[in-house]
């Protein structure tokens, strides 16, 4: 189970990693194409939400390489889960689009699953 959480974690990093650096490195003009709702943000917010996507994923990956940050990984993924959780009702309000809707509830599933794997009744 452990190598299966490990996994999840740097599998749900490097998504949130592209998705942060893409947020934060590209224009919102750019990413309008492939991100309609981009637009309805600010320069500053859309960066700030790529910057947090960014911190939470090094937060996700670094108690894979470090020891003794065990609880970052959890916190990491409570964050995660409420900015997709926002996210995804976003997506949904705005665009009716139902592969948004099973991806977001992927990828809140797999956060929930590392929350329950490091923080449950028998965290591993």
């Amino acid at each position: 189970m452990e190598l299966f959480l490990l996994f999840l974690e740097g599998a749900l990093a490097l998504f949130f990693f592209a998705s942060g650096a893409s947020k934060l490195f590209w224009s919102r003009e750019a990413l309008s194409s492939i991100l309609p709702h981009a637009l309805d943000f600010s320069n500053s917010g859309f960066r700030a939400l790529g910057g947090v996507e960014l911190a939470a994923s090094i937060g996700l990956l670094l108690p894979i390489f470090i020891g003794g940050v065990e609880m970052l990984a959890p916190l990491a993924a409570s964050a995660l889960v409420v900015l997709q959780t926002w996210k995804g009702l976003l997506h949904w309000r705005r665009t009716r689009n139902g592969a948004y809707a099973i991806l977001t509830f992927l990828i809140v599933s797999g956060l929930l699953v590392i929350l329950w794997g490091r923080l449950g009744p028998y965290p591993l």
